[in-house]
């Protein structure tokens, strides 16, 4: 029982790790305007990284308000998303029940790249 609650912690912790990585990449475009990216094995973490990366940016030019132009998120896994998903949340109740091989095992079919999150934003 301990070493199942260990695993939740370990992967609890792991998660709002990754939310709390180096701000995402900034790169200016053409059109005056500024493009985050961020990526992640989940979609909804990509957006938040990509997102957290707009708002980090802008406030450090003296706490403007970022203005979206465009976004975007794009599946680039080499598995079928649901395939990938399905393998994650089976891993995921794998470890609740002490099992790392499986989780080990259901991580190989995701990588921290599979989900591209591009925010087109000016600060203004």
């Amino acid at each position: 029982m301990m070493r199942a609650w260990f695993m939740v912690l370990a992967v609890g912790v792991a998660g709002c790790a990754s939310l709390m990585g180096p701000e995402a990449a900034i790169t200016a475009t053409s059109s005056n305007t500024l493009v985050a990216t961020g990526y992640d094995e989940d979609k909804s973490t990509s957006i938040l990284k990509a997102e957290k990366s707009v708002h980090q940016h802008c406030r450090k030019q003296g706490g403007k308000i970022p203005v979206i132009a465009k976004q975007q998120t794009v599946y680039q896994g080499a598995y079928d998303p649901t395939v990938s998903e399905s393998a994650k949340a089976a891993g995921r109740v794998a470890s609740i029940y002490g099992s790392f091989e499986g989780y080990a095992v259901s991580q190989t079919l995701s990588s921290p790249t599979d989900y591209k999150t591009t925010i087109e934003f000016a600060c203004r």
